[in-house]
């Protein structure tokens, strides 16, 4: 007895064939998600210090180190969250919102 509603079940689901959307729609629903996130990417600027490669003076052994990245704002205070490589070497990080309209 217990098999008989798991067949049906399965023959049920193998006739339910939901709907696939266009291309078109796809695309539209992407662009609309863009749209809307878009104000909370940030682009990322930060820089420090490292240990120089290839050092072969005292002058090289400490250089700036400089990473470019991006980040999303998770919260009203504008708290960023980003990749640990994007700030690792950071002394000074600044974000910038998107400008575009």
């Amino acid at each position: 007895m217990a098999a008989f509603p798991l067949l049906l079940l399965l023959a049920l689901e193998g006739a339910y064939q939901p709907a696939k959307p266009s291309l078109t729609a796809i695309s539209d629903s992407f662009e609309s998600l863009a749209e809307r996130i878009n104000p909370a990417v940030v682009s990322i600027f930060a820089t420090g210090y490292s240990v120089g490669e290839g050092v072969t003076s005292s002058r090289e052994l400490i250089a700036e180190s400089r990473s470019l990245g991006s980040g999303v704002i998770v919260t009203e205070d504008e708290y960023v969250v980003t990749n640990a490589h994007v700030v690792c070497v950071r002394r000074h990080t600044t974000a910038n919102a998107s400008t575009s309209s």
